[in-house]
């Protein structure tokens, strides 16, 4: 077991799944770092985990997957909260890197988006807004919030997961380089498609907030560079309160007035919003 400034990646042998008696199977998502696998236990083949491996077979030898390998596996193992996903282990093995994960059979937000109710979208603004404060506080930035990202666990429950882009924001830093960042362009705040400074904090508030304009809407922006989805919600009259407030503060196009994380969770506790659930997450806020 190797341990580097207070993260630890177990250093093996031989093969991941041999190791760990696992048997591979096919990939159930893929990004920039690299694929994600379902993997069966041998002795329980009804128990899954998710792998996602880095492979080191490239022309560099490996370095920039080692690098996004290191990066994820610190992010992850520096969180702990419930809507967060969580690491199982982290592996050097002779030919990949690997990270083993829980498997949630459900899915991600992407996949369950039709059947979505408007209790599931009160506890998902919710749980991801605790989420992002706590992230917040830890000055940990996501950057590739999005449905695809947010994965439903057996008691439909979200969670967020893939932090192959997070990084950390040092203290005293209130601005970086918007060429710095990465994400997905449907789902990034819009000062990213400009060369400046940005607020780091507030560009996963935007993100946040297009996720939950798809859970209303059920549907994800059909365009990949960019989309208006404040335009959309101005033009629906129908969209009920506290939504269209959210919704017009977090998706606002001009970073300084957006809403901050801390400020929609402190509006959602006064209006009593979703209060079994306020109730339960409180506990995790280490801003408190």
């Amino acid at each position: 077991m190797s341990e580097s400034r207070g993260f630890q990646i177990l250093d093996i042998k031989d093969d991941f799944f041999k190791t760990f008696n696992l048997k591979s199977g096919p990939v159930i998502g893929s990004g920039l770092s690299g694929n994600v696998v379902l993997a069966s236990h041998l002795d329980q083949p009804q128990t899954k985990t998710a792998v996602k491996i880095f492979s080191t077979a490239s022309e560099d030898g490996g370095i920039k997957s080692k690098k996004m390998f290191v990066r994820e596996v610190k992010m992850m193992q520096s969180v702990a909260h419930p809507n967060l996903m969580k690491m199982i282990v982290a592996v050097r093995c002779p030919t990949y890197l690997a990270i083993g994960m829980p498997y949630y059979q459900k899915g991600s937000l992407s996949s369950v988006l039709h059947e979505l109710t408007p209790t599931h979208l009160a506890v998902y603004l919710v749980q991801m807004a605790f989420a992002l404060s706590y992230l917040d506080n830890k000055r940990i930035v996501h950057s590739d919030i999005k449905p695809a990202n947010i994965l439903v666990d057996d008691r439909s429950n979200a969670i967020l997961g893939d932090f192959g882009l997070a990084f950390n924001v040092p203290h005293g830093t209130e601005i970086i380089s918007s060429d710095s960042v990465g994400g997905t362009p449907a789902f990034m705040a819009p000062e990213l498609l400009t060369l400046g400074n940005v607020d780091p904090f507030k560009l996963d508030v935007y993100s946040l907030g297009a996720v939950v304009w798809c859970i209303l809407f059920k549907t994800e922006p059909k365009s990949t560079v960019t989309f208006d989805y404040l335009h959309e919600t101005n033009m629906s009259p129908d969209i009920p309160q506290p939504y269209r407030w959210a919704l017009s503060r977090m998706l606002h196009p001009v970073a300084e007035k957006r809403i901050q994380i801390k400020q929609v969770l402190s509006t959602l506790k006064e209006t009593k919003f979703c209060p079994a659930v306020m109730e339960h997450l409180t506990k995790f806020d280490t801003s408190r």
